[in-house]
């Protein structure tokens, strides 16, 4: 997943976090079909998704604009 990510973000495309993890999810699928019934992929495609499709955005609508705010410091004249 995080070399689909990465790559994606290589060409300079929008990344989508969840469309990702569906591909992710599709590419193991084909592999292996039978660990769609394991517990830990079913598992760790939750985790991964509920971070990606419920943490990212609160925390671009709470953290974020602090984040952008901060890295212009440099740019206000002292006093």
């Amino acid at each position: 997943m995080v070399t689909l990510y990465l790559l994606g973000r290589l060409v300079y495309r929008d990344r989508s976090p969840l469309n990702t993890i569906g591909f992710a999810a599709l590419c193991l699928l084909a592999v292996s079909p039978r660990s769609l019934f394991d517990a830990s992929l079913q598992m760790t495609l939750l985790a991964v998704a509920a971070i990606a499709g419920i943490a990212t955005p609160i925390l671009q609508n709470s953290i974020h604009p602090y984040l952008l705010a901060s890295r212009e410091l440099n740019l206000t004249p002292s006093t």
